[in-house]
């Protein structure tokens, strides 16, 4: 069944991941793109941006109302309250929604051991379930496994490594090489997602911009900074141990120890299944020491 995507509605654009959907849909002429924003929200969005505001509790029938006419919705609303996002599915199968992008973007979480690894991945699984429930009402669903953010988690110190301090914390041996992509090129992808609407429908795709270690990133690093930096180690179980004590305690932060440790534990996900960079008419080519450096300058990439 031949699907036509043009009109796409997102929530949650102003995340650290929302600004790169954003840029690669109303970049690319296929979609007409409106952003749903919270009324308390903050975020500034480009000029001549769509935007419809909805009050913060998100009311059902102002989520059908503003789903009414769409082809699309992008969820990249955090997980914190797992009832929303259901909330979000029921008003898009009532709004006639074709295809409904999954607040995914990071693990395979079809894994079960991703899951046992990182409890926050169960809110996914929730959801997904739901989804798949749905399937029956005509609503189509994607989600994409991107591995962990590789420009965001390198500025903000997620995978390890401190710009100011040139330091770096090495999970396990620091050779395990894991998937990580780059923001902008998670925003192609859900572009080309909507674009391959047939191919793409009630299933999960798999991209990457990098397969690498710690330790290739480190070289990286050091050739762009112009010093050695200063190491420090823990184990895999030791990351797990300390993260999964943390997020018992109310301590979100635990999520960036279970998280990097799940991902340089080597057994990550694409080069176990493959990749759909080439489905996806992703670059295959992306060269490590020339992104780590302009990553480091603070430069886009």
């Amino acid at each position: 069944m031949s699907q036509s995507l043009k009109n796409v509605v997102i929530i949650g654009a102003g995340g650290n991941l929302g600004p790169s959907v954003l840029d690669a849909l109303v970049s690319n002429p296929k979609f007409d793109v409106t952003v749903l924003s919270r009324a308390s929200s903050k975020s500034q969005f480009p000029p001549n941006t769509k935007v419809k505001t909805i009050p913060d509790s998100y009311p059902f029938e102002d989520l059908v109302s503003a789903f009414e006419n769409q082809d699309v919705v992008v969820d990249l609303v955090p997980l914190h309250s797992v009832p929303d996002h259901i909330k979000f599915i029921d008003a898009a199968i009532k709004a006639s929604v074709k295809r409904f992008i999954a607040g995914e973007y990071g693990s395979k979480t079809t894994e079960p051991r991703v899951n046992e690894a990182v409890p926050l991945f169960g809110a996914k699984v929730e959801i997904r379930d739901y989804l798949k429930s749905k399937e029956s009402t005509g609503l189509t669903w994607t989600g994409i496994i991107n591995g962990a953010f590789f420009d965001w988690g390198l500025r903000v110190g997620f995978l390890g490594f401190d710009f100011k301090e040139h330091t770096a914390l090495i999970y396990g041996s620091g050779d395990a090489k894991t998937d990580l992509t780059l923001l902008s090129t998670v925003g192609k992808a859900t572009a080309s997602v909507l674009e391959q609407a047939e191919a793409t429908a009630n299933k999960y795709v798999s991209i990457n911009s990098f397969f690498v270690s710690q330790n290739e990133i480190l070289a990286a690093l050091e050739k762009a900074s112009g010093k050695k930096w200063e190491t420090s180690s823990i184990t895999i179980a030791e990351a797990s141990k300390v993260g999964k004590e943390k997020w018992d305690r109310g301590d979100f932060s635990g999520i960036v120890p279970l998280i990097s440790g799940l991902a340089f534990s080597g057994q990550e996900w694409v080069h176990h299944y493959g990749s759909d960079n080439q489905l996806l008419g992703l670059s295959q080519d992306e060269d490590l020491e020339t992104v780590v450096a302009k990553i480091y300058n603070g430069e886009t990439v």
